[in-house]
């Protein structure tokens, strides 16, 4: 199981994303590390019957159980294509019953719920935060507190691929947002109607507060890198401690373009062709700024071949 996070920080114009696009995890995310050297390992293991399934963000019922500082690593304007927890279960099963001489096997796949599940984290945020009786996000989130840059998701371009093998979408981005309403605990339910009361929003709304900035004050937050001058982390998220400081509020003039155009990575050949030559492999190496080794292939597109790559590291794959 590979993960959306290897191609790592996706933000517009490039918010659209395919497999053949640039592996590029997000400083400090070893578990994007992690998830490229396990499919690199199962590309070259000479398997005949496997395939890689690059797995978006997985909404589940339970939403309370994922507030975590890591909710303000993501940039507001990053676009998520989710899949529910049902749906990517039921796409796993379903690759049991792909046959055997299928092309299927041996290929990597972005998976994802489809356009039905597509959603910028700003408007998810806004919908789960009413939803579970918050109210307006912007009264007890800072904007400062979520990160600029290096994170990941994206739009998959390609998701419908995998779809029309293993017919995984069944869901939308709808059917979450039930599946989070009807899982709400009776705390959560109260409070979503006390939060309707004039006398008592107030409370509610500086509890959520205090908690939220809790959050993004422990030793994973933002906040904390921030007030403890944690150069490294700052950087990597924000740019720079001067970035940080220029954020504006919700809705001042510096607020990101929450309906960007988007950009196809070129993938450096000819992706029309049926089949490729020597110099295809060729000229996508050098576009990546490496070099194809080998001086013959037969074709086959599961031999192994030499390369080097932009920082001359020389490996086989």
């Amino acid at each position: 199981m590979g993960s959306v996070a290897e191609t790592g920080d996706r933000l517009q114009s490039i918010h659209m994303g395919r497999v053949g696009d640039p592996l590029k995890p997000s400083i400090f995310d070893f578990y994007a590390v992690c998830k490229i050297g396990g499919e690199r390992a199962v590309i070259d293991s000479g398997l005949k019957y496997w395939v890689s399934l690059r797995q978006t963000y997985i909404a589940i019922p339970d939403a309370m159980s994922l507030m975590d500082p890591i909710m303000f690593h993501q940039p507001i304007d990053t676009c998520i294509e989710l899949n529910t927890c049902f749906d990517a279960g039921r796409g796993l099963v379903n690759c049991l019953d792909v046959l055997e001489d299928s092309d299927f096997w041996r290929r990597v796949y972005n998976m994802g719920g489809g356009p039905e599940c597509r959603v910028m984290f700003i408007d998810y945020l806004d919908r789960m935060m009413r939803m579970l009786g918050m109210g307006d996000f912007r009264e007890i989130m800072e904007r400062r507190w979520f990160a600029l840059r290096n994170f990941h998701c994206q739009y998959f371009e390609d998701s419908h691929v995998l779809n029309d093998y293993i017919h995984n979408w069944g869901e939308t981005l709808e059917d979450h947002y039930r599946q989070v309403m009807a899982n709400r605990s009776l705390t959560l339910k109260i409070v979503g109607v006390l939060n309707r009361v004039p006398g008592l929003r107030s409370l509610i709304r500086r509890t959520a507060y205090k908690r939220m900035k809790g959050m993004v004050s422990g030793k994973d937050g933002t906040l904390y890198w921030y007030e403890s001058r944690n150069e490294k982390r700052i950087t990597a998220f924000y740019g720079s401690f001067e970035k940080y400081e220029s954020i504006g509020d919700w809705g001042d003039p510096d607020m990101p373009d929450l309906n960007p155009e988007w950009v196809r990575l070129d993938h450096g050949y000819d992706e029309s062709k049926e089949q490729l030559e020597l110099a295809d492999l060729q000229g996508a190496a050098r576009f990546r700024g490496g070099e194809l080794l080998t001086e013959e292939w037969n074709g086959d597109m599961y031999t192994p071949l030499k390369w080097r790559c932009a920082f001359g590291h020389e490996f086989e794959g």
